[in-house]
């Protein structure tokens, strides 16, 4: 095989092995959900921010539910689901009062699109396994670390490895066919 067919072979296999990424690339990063509250868990009866990024005039819907809990115990401006026209390019920010513990589902939909889906876990106060960092921000023992980055670079390098190694498979044969002439 000459060199001119495996150079765009080559070039092929790795467009084909990087199209997912590009792929990916168009919802990642996730938008920025800011928040005042530190991790997935809630204290019962305490407040906190949450602010979804959205444009000036995108409608802006916060939902929170859990089947076990009245909507009472779900306070966003007083009721469990609110909607606000953003105002300017810097986001909507809902106040959230829970106050019964349990697992609550957070939406958050711009323009009726899911941005923001989570899970978060409300306690009622036990002082055991929180504890409080040198900036004053609480903190739970255990739990997981939050999944970041993408695992695309491991398809990647991946791909780079299947094209070597076809590329040096190609040469070998290649070599064989010429001593065997």
């Amino acid at each position: 095989m000459k060199m001119r067919r495996i150079a765009p072979a080559v070039a092929l296999a790795g467009a084909l092995a990087l199209a997912p990424t590009v792929a990916w690339a168009e919802n990642y990063p996730p938008p920025e959900i800011e928040t005042s509250l530190p991790g997935t868990v809630a204290e019962a009866g305490e407040s906190f921010t949450l602010t979804i990024p959205a444009q000036d005039g995108d409608e802006v819907t916060l939902t929170i539910t859990n089947p076990d809990v009245p909507s009472s115990a779900i306070q966003i401006a007083g009721t469990a689901s609110k909607t606000k026209i953003a105002v300017g390019n810097d986001g909507v920010t809902f106040t959230v009062t829970l106050t019964q513990p349990g697992a609550f589902s957070l939406t958050g939909k711009v323009n009726g699109e899911v941005v923001f889906a989570q899970q978060l876990s409300v306690e009622t106060a036990t002082g055991s396994g929180t504890g409080t960092n040198d900036d004053g921000t609480r903190v739970e023992a255990g739990g997981a670390l939050d999944v970041t980055g993408s695992e695309a670079i491991f398809l990647g390098v991946g791909a780079v490895l299947l094209a070597g190694i076809g590329t040096a498979a190609a040469v070998s044969a290649k070599k064989r066919h010429r001593a065997s002439a």
